[in-house]
């Protein structure tokens, strides 16, 4: 379990970025551990706003198979804001599951990448 929560922890360092103006740290990608098939997984990842202002966001999953809360948030400056995702593993092999992060007012969308493995 220990090795298990290095590897989530070094998986988020290594996979962060920053948004598309800087202003955002999250992870771009989140490794999740093996699973058995029918199986729920939970994970959550943190938002970070570098910037003096506020930042709106729309979190939104690509399918209606995966639960995100919140779905909407605002993150003060300076300031983090804890994501929560979960969703039920239906088949064997490798998954992932995409996630949207699109700022009010901005057509444009960053992702997170959630991946992991479901064992039969």
């Amino acid at each position: 379990m220990r090795l298990a929560g290095w590897t989530l922890i070094v998986s988020l360092t290594v996979g962060g970025c920053k948004g598309q103006d800087g202003t955002m740290d999250y992870p771009k990608q989140i490794m999740v551990e093996n699973t058995m098939v029918f199986d729920s997984v939970h994970t959550s990842f943190r938002l970070r706003n570098r910037s003096s202002e506020p930042v709106e966001l729309d979190i939104i999953p690509e399918c209606d198979c995966t639960r995100v809360y919140p779905e909407h948030v605002t993150v003060k400056p300076h300031c983090g804001q804890k994501v929560s995702i979960s969703f039920w593993v239906s088949s064997a092999g490798a998954y992932e599951r995409i996630l949207y992060l699109q700022r009010e007012g901005d057509d444009a969308q960053d992702t997170v990448v959630i991946k992991g493995y479901a064992e039969k």
